[in-house]
């Protein structure tokens, strides 16, 4: 799935929340494995932002990946990720709140995939 905000929650245990439509395949995925990745993407990496913002069946297929500590699927090329266990879900609304404890990370470095008011930017230094 393709979000367009995830927030940082606490420092310590460091912890991520994101919001997901209850009647997101994706959601039920997390609920089941207890496990998620949030991938941060690079400037050059619209396609793939497209592609996991479609739904549709197994999305990882032809996409390189590996799969990580956690047994989440983890991209290849991105600018950062962090591998969460599943902390809580908690009720909101049509959606549900997702929190997630890091267990993994990884920061290659790169120059980000922004997406704001309806398109992508690029974001000058």
């Amino acid at each position: 799935m393709t979000m367009s905000a995830v927030t940082s929650l606490s420092l310590d245990p460091l912890q991520f929340l994101v919001c997901m439509d209850k009647r997101a395949k994706t959601l039920a995925a997390i609920a089941h494995s207890k496990a998620f990745c949030i991938h941060f993407l690079n400037e050059n990496q619209r396609d793939l932002s497209n592609h996991f913002a479609r739904p549709g069946g197994d999305r990882f297929t032809g996409i390189p990946h590996r799969i990580g500590e956690t047994g989440a699927p983890i991209l290849e090329d991105v600018i950062a990720l962090v591998e969460c266990r599943l902390f809580e879900l908690h009720p909101g609304g049509d959606h549900s709140i997702v929190i997630g404890d890091a267990i993994a990370g990884a920061v290659p470095g790169g120059q980000p995939l922004a997406y704001f008011h309806g398109g992508y930017r690029k974001i000058e230094s």
